[in-house]
Order: C-alpha cells, then structure tokens, then sequence
C-alpha cells in the first residue's frame, strides 16, 4: 500500500519529521480564562463560551448550587441525616 493520497516528502513536519526537515514552531500558550468563586459551594469555576453573554451577572457554578440543591444536600449532611 502507498502514502496516503496528498502526501508528499517534507511536508507538514509534526512529530514524525525526520531529523533535517522543517517542524512547525510551537503553538502559543492559550491565555487564561477568567474565574470567579460559586455564591453557593464556594468552589472556583472558570468562564464558559455559553456565558460569555452575561459573565457579569453568572453567580453560580451548576444548576444544582443556582437552584439550591447544593446548600440542602450540605445542610442534610451537616445534620448527620
């Protein structure tokens, strides 16, 4: 069987090149993403594309802590329940 069609000697240069031919320069570090802190849990989250719309506003990390099935589910706990 052959190279695959559209192949061609030198080309591309990822990690099979051979030693003398050209590699690809290593690709930028992407930046952070923002983080904010869960007004329920208290856990970290970081910034999702679905909010990138109202980040401003986003004050929870799930459903679960935004409709307070995280707070009751803690409180249960707490009891010893």
């Amino acid at each position: 069987m052959g190279p695959a069609p559209g192949w061609r000697p030198g080309a591309g240069g990822g990690p099979e090149a051979r030693p003398g031919q050209r590699r690809d320069p290593p690709r930028p570090m992407k930046p952070p993403l923002p983080q904010k802190i869960c007004a329920a849990c208290g856990r970290p989250f970081a910034w999702r594309r679905k909010w990138a719309r109202d980040w401003e506003q986003v004050r929870f990390c799930s459903e679960a802590c935004r409709s307070g099935r995280y707070a009751k589910a803690k409180e249960k706990h707490r009891k010893g329940a």
